[in-house]
Parts: structure tokens; sequence; C-alpha cells
């Protein structure tokens, strides 16, 4: 008997944990809608079941990924004769801008095969919405899924998008990335919620727009998508010889007099890293490494971490469906110096885990106990607060512990008060939180 649905317990910790391909230690990432595909019952199936066979990671190698697929169609951009995929060579024009240099298209196919989306290497792919899809007017997972956030595609945008934004901004946060380049101009509101920068306009050839904004040592880019009409090659790499311009001019500007008083040379630029490698001298690993590595410092990122342990975190950022039952109620405030019971404040989920968290992780308690006050300034009466502990199944023994704040704001509303909170407290507080709890929100 032929199968007509899919299973929903995967499909829903595939929209919960995964975020595309690379590494979130990459010096660019490139940050999309959705990817493309899911246009059969039986496509999006292999493709969840390859995810759990390899692994099941918040993000994959884009090369084994897609071999592993077995799809003729998408084979041909990892084996010979290569093709090229439209939207992976406009932002790979935007890397050969950084070197103010135009790739052939060989290179390129090159570059696709070997090194783009790798693990390890300096190019990480990211979608805002977690599912595979062949276009926003086409919708299959109402009769693939009993899952009620997939019973429109209105009601999968609102429930998704919304909390992978508060995602996505977390991991910017916690590994800061040298450029962030966003695609498709139709989703600016989300991409600027995402950057919590102004990004201003700026004139790209031949007569497009494009968008930049700064955030200290990070570099917002938001472009056309490559396949949208009119955009050709050149608009890609003037972007990327754009963002390479405002890096040369922010080294002079807060680096130059650093660099004498030292003793060092000139500050190396992005532009002078060569990502473009002919078949016959493919990089190995660690040589790719030291590529990204580079670009990096040529930013001029200084990589600071809120603590040498992020890298135990989750390589993912995984958002809980909603908690069914009731929020215990919560208590007016404690006085000042106080240090109120933590357990008041919170519903909590996992038979204990929580509890053993925080008595493994003592500190997190005085954070507890005075974080829904901080809260409250941001967001007023809310539905609750509820902790969780996820397992990383990549790395035993790696756990962490999510504060989620529920609430039934309008989300564009909900997400400019969970700007504020990070930018105004929770920044700071993550030092308290030694890189082991995580705060977000959660639509009523």
């Amino acid at each position: 008997m032929v199968a007509t649905r899919l299973d929903d317990a995967l499909l829903a910790e595939y929209a919960e944990r995964r975020f595309g391909y690379g590494s979130y230690d990459a010096p660019v990432w490139f940050v999309g809608m959705e990817e493309g595909g899911g246009g059969s019952l039986n496509e999006v199936r292999l493709r969840l079941e390859t995810w759990a066979k390899l692994v099941s990671q918040p993000l994959d190698d884009l090369r084994d990924y897609h071999l592993a697929l077995e799809f003729p169609k998408v084979i041909c951009h990892f084996t010979e004769p290569i093709s090229l995929q439209r939207t992976w060579a406009g932002l790979m024009r935007v890397l050969a801008g950084l070197r103010h240099e135009t790739p052939t298209n060989g290179h390129l196919r090159q570059y696709q095969a070997d090194q783009l989306g790798r693990h390890g290497a300096e190019t990480c792919l990211l979608e805002l919405l977690p599912l595979p899809s062949p276009g926003a007017t086409v919708w299959h997972y109402d009769t693939w899924s009993g899952l009620p956030q997939l019973e429109s595609r209105r009601a999968y945008e609102a429930y998704y998008a919304p909390r992978r934004v508060g995602a996505l901004r977390q991991l910017i946060a916690l590994h800061r990335p040298a450029l962030v380049c966003f695609y498709g101009l139709t989703h600016a509101t989300w991409w600027r919620q995402i950057a919590g920068v102004e990004l201003r306009e700026v004139a790209l050839p031949p007569n497009k727009g494009g968008f930049v904004g700064q955030d200290g040592d990070i570099v917002y880019l938001l472009l056309q998508h490559p396949v949208a009409f009119g955009v050709t090659n050149s608009y890609f790499s003037s972007a990327g010889a754009h963002v390479s311009e405002l890096v040369r001019q922010r080294i002079a500007d807060d680096a130059g007099d650093e660099a004498h008083v030292a003793g060092a040379g000139p500050a190396t630029d992005v532009a002078t890293v060569q990502p473009w490698v002919v078949r016959q001298a493919a990089p190995s690993r660690g040589t790719a490494r030291r590529a990204a590595t580079d670009v990096a410092r040529a930013g001029g990122r200084v990589a600071t971490r809120v603590r040498a342990g992020v890298a135990r975190l989750q390589k993912g950022i995984r958002m809980s469906l909603p908690m069914q039952g009731q929020h215990r109620p919560r208590p007016n405030e404690a006085g000042v110096g106080s240090q109120p019971d933590w357990h008041t404040f919170y519903s909590v989920a996992g038979d204990g885990m929580v509890d053993s968290f925080v008595a493994r992780y003592p500190s997190l308690r005085p954070l507890l106990a005075h974080a829904p006050a901080a809260i409250d300034r941001y967001f007023g009466p809310h539905a609750g607060l509820r902790l969780e502990v996820f397992a990383d199944p990549d790395a035993e023994g790696a756990e962490h512990l999510y504060l989620f704040v529920r609430t039934d704001a309008p989300f564009e509303e909900a997400y400019e008060r969970q700007r504020r909170l990070d930018e105004e407290w929770w920044l700071d507080a993550m030092l308290e939180a030694r890189g082991m709890m995580t705060v977000g929100i959660e639509l009523a």
C-alpha cells in the first residue's frame, strides 16, 4: 500500500531543528526564504528520511546531503558534467566580488561542487522557513500532514517565520559571522527584523537596488533574489565589492593606528582572499578552514564569544511547539535584594530535566529568579514563561536550557519587544548564563 501522508513526528522535528547547510563558524552566511523542491510527496519523504539518516543535524553538508538524495536533478550540481544552480551561482558571485574578481563558469562549478555549504568551509546557507516548497503559491503540506501549523501556507508562515527570526538573531549574536547576506527583497520585513539595524539603500548596477547595514564587526547585505527578473551577474559581484570596500574603510578608520603601534603591517582586506580554485588543485579541508579564518580576519572581525564554552551549545536553535495545558500563575515580584524560588515563575517540561540541569549549573538560579521581572518590562502582561531542556543528539551529554516567553501579541509587535529585550537586557545577561541558556518567544 502506498503511503499518502508524511511521518508527522519526523516532519515536525525537521521543521523545528533544520536550518540549512554548512557551518555556523563560517564567516559568510547566506539567508534565503525557503529551499526549493518539495513538488511531490515521495521527494519530501526522501528528504526527511535522508536527513534522519545523516544524524538529523541542524546544518547538513550541501554536497553530502544532495548526493545522498540520489535525485538526478540535484546530483548534477555536484558530479560531472556539473550544472550550475542559478540561486547558488548568484551567491557565489557575491563571494567573488569580495575579491573584485569575475570568475568563469568553470570556477563557479568547481566551487559549487567542492566548497559551497560544506562542513568546515567558509559559507553557511540558511533558510527562514524550514520546508522545501516549489513556490509561494503552491501548498501541499495540508494534504500530506496532520500538523495544525501546516493547514495552510498562511498558517505555516505565521507559525514558523517569527520563531525562526528569533532563532536566527540568536545564532548571529552567538557566532558573529563577518557577512550576513539576505536575498529576496520581497521578504525585506523579515530580513530587517533579523538584522536589527538600519539597512540603507545602495545603488548596484544595472540600476538595481540593494541594502547594507553594519552592527559592529558584522556587515548585513540585502539583495535581489538571484532568479529575480532583470538581475545580472555584475549585480552580485558589485555587491561583494561594495562590502569589501566597507570593510577596507572600517579597517582603515578603526585599526590603522593600532597596527602601527603594534608594529604590524597593513591590515588584510577581504579582497585579498582567493576562493576560486581549479579542480586539479582542489584544497584540503584544512586549506578551506584556513581560508575561512582568513576571510573572518580580513573582515576586521574580532571573534568574541559569550564564553569559551559556547561551542558546547546546540548546533541549532530548537523552537518548541506550544505547551498543552495551563501555565502556572505568577506571584508578585520579590523585593529588592531577595532571590525568590525560581520554580514559582515557570511552567516546566521534561520530567525533572530542568531541575537536574539547574542543579548542575547553579549559577543559573539567580538569573532564572530575576529574569521574569526583566521580561515583564518589555512584554508587559503575557501568557506565561516556560522552561525546557533540549539534548543535542550530535554531542553526548550536551544539553541546553530554553526560556520561552508566551505572548498573544501580534508577531511583529512580539518580535519588536524581543529585539528590545535582546539589545537592552539579554545580550548582557548572557554572560551570567555562561552559554547555557537561550531566551525565545512562543506566540499564543
